[in-house]
């Protein structure tokens, strides 16, 4: 089998629009760092399972919850693997699956520290959503037998990975196992006394306990939502809704001791139309009391002055706002509202950020007391947690949202932090909750600008797409050191390899550098839309720049077919297709919806595969037809009623060896 390979018009535009992020190399800093955080901060797949619940609740949970916003933003599957491979590890240290743990409960904490757990299950149940029932195309998706995936491996002693003795063949078929594990670890906790249906998560079974500090609410709440809409398990979804109500509930108590009435909304409102609140949330502290009054001999009395002690500090302020933004992305209004996220959009704009170039330490604006600080908790320099403000850039989509949504707007505040503090570093600056972070930066900068995109040395052993809205570069060469994604080589080569469909699509222009080669037997298509980036295309957010295109026009990518200049000019090694007929293939009618025709003719007998991919290359439509086809002109029915809006690309593959393309565009 020959190479099939496609490469359309290549235009370039490089006309910039007066601010503009799209040159940031965000991604790829992003790729440099995860890889830091992994293989130095956190080690997953060697972690003492004795000592693991920091480095996985507030280290890689949070590395997790960057890999589906980095797929969701690029498109690349590479993201979905490093979830699976290090969640795999994970799971393979709870305590009552690793023979060297000191207990063996469905957990990997101990108490009092058991909110990590809900932090650890927390992005297990959300990329269960995501691949269940957010993006269900990718249940299917066969899983690529890496050696860390291989139980034969682990059995022979070869591999730190997947003693579990199943072989995963499908996302879906690991999304299925991993629920499975996190039920366990719920239930766990549900019935072992942790739950409270006035306080939520207690922090230890204990009839005094009056629930954990509202961060530490977070990750159940968040796991409980998730597998609750996922597995239509109602129990979960009322104990997750109980903890979204109390955070919009009210704190109301008296201190005999200090004769002190506290009577206050959780969620306190600023007259800016801004939300703050203490870190213990609705959780009162309670003590022994032996003052003159009389009933406070005999019972545990609130701690006026113990709740009231530390304004929630930016970095747990983040995580809280995690909650409250999935409610509002998956469970419209039950409680969280547009209102809502405004409050918190103005939080960070308005106190937390300082008007300069820095950060206040507290969600009110001001910079101590704060809680849990290695530095003097009464004393805490100002900027200390500066890095967290990466973690608020999920409030972009709230600038001008309404009449208090006022500059300066979370996107540039972020960004400009981002250029001035992050960028050019060479190793990791930071930690894993600034790594989900940094993710949330490149997924907000792919959907507000027409970034470029730089992939470096690559071994591609699975079907993958890569999609930019600039100009996408291959450059092996350019770096140095191990690749990024798996297979992990230390050849400065990018290969696509035999077997693979590996499809590469750009707004402005493809160019392959040195080291690249396209193998024998690879289906490898590249080509050019020049409306993937268009200002009607990014207005749907006021931060968006893009990049003004000189050209509007679809171009018709059949034109283009056999010129593959772009890759020999580069000297790639690239095996030549070999076209065997004249190009002829249409869409009728095009722009298309229901009702539509595939044309194509041949003009000798043929094997006939016709595909249909979506804008980030997977496939929709395939039609194989197994018999001998005659010359002449053939029309093959296809429905695109159920498609969204957007740019479709037909693909005509004829005796497994021979390609033609056509833009499809639905309204």
């Amino acid at each position: 089998m020959k190479t099939i390979l496609v490469i359309a018009a290549v235009i370039s535009f490089k006309i910039l629009a007066a601010q503009n992020y799209g040159d940031i190399p965000v991604k790829e800093e992003y790729d440099l760092y995860n890889t830091y955080e992994v293989n130095v901060d956190h080690q997953p797949c060697t972690a003492d399972p004795n000592n693991d619940a920091n480095t996985f609740g507030d280290g890689m949970s949070k590395l997790l919850e960057g890999y589906i916003a980095m797929y969701k933003a690029t498109g690349d599957k590479a993201y979905l693997y490093k979830f699976v491979l290090q969640s795999l590890c994970m799971m393979e240290n709870r305590h009552d699956i690793n023979p060297d743990a000191d207990n063996n409960e469905p957990r990997w904490s101990f108490d009092p520290q058991m909110y990590q757990d809900g932090y650890i299950v927390a992005p297990f149940s959300r990329f269960i959503y995501f691949i269940k029932l957010e993006e269900p195309s990718l249940f299917s998706e066969p899983v690529y037998q890496f050696d860390e995936l291989n139980p034969s491996n682990y059995a022979a002693n070869t591999c730190n990975c997947n003693k579990f003795g199943i072989t995963f063949s499908t996302l879906g078929q690991y999304a299925n196992w991993l629920q499975d594990r996190v039920d366990e670890t719920l239930w766990w906790y549900l019935t072992n006394g942790y739950w409270s249906n006035s306080w939520g998560m207690l922090q230890e079974p204990s009839s005094n306990a009056t629930g954990v500090a509202i961060n530490m609410q977070v990750g159940f709440g968040r796991a409980l939502m998730f597998i609750g809409l996922t597995a239509g398990e109602a129990s979960f979804l009322t104990k997750a809704q109980t903890i979204a109500n109390l955070y919009k509930g009210n704190v109301n108590f008296y201190d005999p001791c200090e004769n002190q009435f506290y009577n206050a909304n959780v969620l306190r409102l600023t007259g800016d139309n801004s939300y703050w609140w203490y870190h213990a949330g609705w959780s009162v502290l309670k003590r022994d009391c032996w003052s003159w009054t009389w009933f406070a001999q005999f019972f545990k009395v609130p701690k006026y002055s113990g709740f009231t002690q530390y304004i929630e500090d930016i970095s747990h302020g983040a995580i809280v706002t995690w909650l409250p933004l999935d409610f509002y992305n998956f469970q419209p209004g039950t409680p969280f509202t547009t209102t809502d996220m405004i409050r918190f959009r103005n939080m960070f704009t308005k106190h937390i950020y300082d008007g300069s170039s820095g950060f206040y330490n507290a969600v009110d604006g001001t910079d101590n007391p704060l809680p849990n600080d290695p530095c003097d908790p009464n004393n805490c320099p100002h900027n200390f947690y500066h890095l967290r403000s990466l973690n608020y850039m999920l409030f972009a989509d709230f600038d001008g949202a309404d009449g208090t949504a006022t500059p300066p707007n979370v996107y540039d505040i972020v960004f400009d932090y981002y250029i001035n503090n992050i960028q050019g570093n060479t190793t990791s600056p930071y930690g894993g909750q600034d790594n989900k972070g940094h993710a949330e930066i490149v997924q907000a900068q792919w959907i507000r600008e027409c970034p470029d995109l730089t992939l470096y040395n690559r071994k591609i052993v699975y079907d993958q797409g890569f999609r930019v809205e600039g100009t996408l570069t291959v450059a092996p060469e350019e770096t140095s050191g191990n690749s990024y994604a798996e297979p992990i080589i230390s050849d400065q080569k990018f290969t696509v390899e035999p077997g693979t469909i590996v499809n590469m699509v750009a707004g402005e222009s493809i160019v392959m550098k040195p080291g690249t080669h396209i193998k024998a037997g690879s289906n490898f298509h590249a080509y050019i839309d020049p409306n993937l980036c268009s200002n009607t295309q990014k207005t749907a957010n006021p931060n968006g720049n893009g990049r003004n295109k000189n050209d509007d026009t679809q171009h018709d990518l059949s034109n283009s077919v056999k010129d593959t200049a772009l890759i020999k000019n580069q000297n790639v090694i690239v095996e030549e297709p070999n076209y065997l007929f004249d190009n002829s293939l249409n869409i009728y009618p095009n722009p298309f919806g229901d009702n539509t025709l595939i044309q194509f003719t041949l003009p000798k007998t043929s094997n006939v595969t016709l595909t249909v991919f979506d804008s980030f290359g997977r496939p929709i439509f395939n039609q194989i037809v197994d018999r001998q086809l005659k010359e002449g002109i053939y029309n093959i029915p296809f429905s695109g009623d159920n498609l969204a809006a957007g740019f479709y690309h037909c693909i005509l593959t004829v005796d497994n060896q021979t390609q033609l393309t056509k833009m499809m565009i639905k309204k």
